[in-house]
């Protein structure tokens, strides 16, 4: 799982990216008022599992850093392909911005797995975690708790390569 994790979708190893600083939470677009709870519950989830401290972005505070924008069930697609996609800037290293885009419809079945991609982890494995495109859960798995402890340890860098990755987290099943 963590070695399918480290592969971005077009076919390269990818660097770990992780947040630094707290995360700062806005909910825009269809529905924002009636699925604002959800998504942060969601994204909280994620979040505490990693260690990361999130909240809402509130309008006397600093600006959100992680948006998350419902798009109305009509002819508006997120992409050809999905209901849901996840861009972070910068794509490696520190993490310091994440727009989820989401088609309202799909929002329950993807925000834990977009919430995931926010977090860093770029693959789909082929199977036990919820960034599987093969996963019929909505629900964190075992593995994926290990991954969002161990890359958010002080262990795993941000910028580290897969190797080096990938021995920190056999050292920790062990």
């Amino acid at each position: 799982i963590v070695w399918e994790v480290l592969w971005q979708q077009q076919g390269y190893l990818q660097p770990v990216s992780k947040w630094r600083d707290p995360i700062r939470v806005s909910v825009s677009g269809a529905g924002a008022a009636r699925h604002r709870r959800f998504v942060l519950a969601q994204l909280g989830r994620v979040a505490r599992s990693a260690g990361i401290e999130l909240a809402e972005a509130q309008p006397d505070g600093p600006p959100a850093n992680f948006e998350v924008e419902i798009l109305a069930d009509d002819l508006t697609r997120v992409g050809f392909y999905f209901a849901c996609r996840t861009q972070r800037t910068p794509g490696v290293g520190v993490i310091r911005r994440v727009k989820i885009t989401a088609e309202e419809r799909a929002l329950r079945r993807c925000m834990l797995h977009e919430a995931m991609h926010a977090m860093g982890m770029v693959g789909h494995p082929r199977g036990g975690s919820i960034l599987s495109y093969y996963r019929s859960s909505d629900e964190l798995t075992a593995a994926d708790e290990l991954l969002l402890k161990a890359w958010y340890s002080d262990e795993i860098k941000p910028g580290m390569h897969a190797l080096p990755v990938l021995a920190v987290f056999a050292r920790r099943l062990v």
